[in-house]
């Protein structure tokens, strides 16, 4: 499994998101998961799930990037193009 986080803004929220990008070669497809990003000093809380591919339909067995780039575009996150480079 490889995997990218990172944080970034997010519009919608008005807040950080922690983004966690990654492949699963097990199940040989791409994940997304993106959480609220705690204030600084605190732990992640892995209930504050903002979206989770494990809960979107479209995403099983999605081989393609360019999904998930369009799942953060309508989060209102920008995820650098460095992330979206994993193939």
């Amino acid at each position: 499994m490889s995997q990218h986080i990172i944080t970034v803004p997010c519009t919608k929220l008005g807040a950080p998101v922690r983004v966690q990008l990654g492949w699963d070669k097990p199940m040989p497809e791409f994940y997304l998961v993106v959480f609220v990003e705690p204030p600084t000093g605190q732990e992640l809380d892995d209930t504050k799930i903002v979206y989770s591919s494990l809960d979107d339909r479209q995403a099983d067995g999605q081989q393609d990037l360019g999904y998930f780039k369009g799942v953060a575009v309508q989060l209102g996150c920008y995820v650098p193009s460095l992330c979206l480079c994993m193939e």
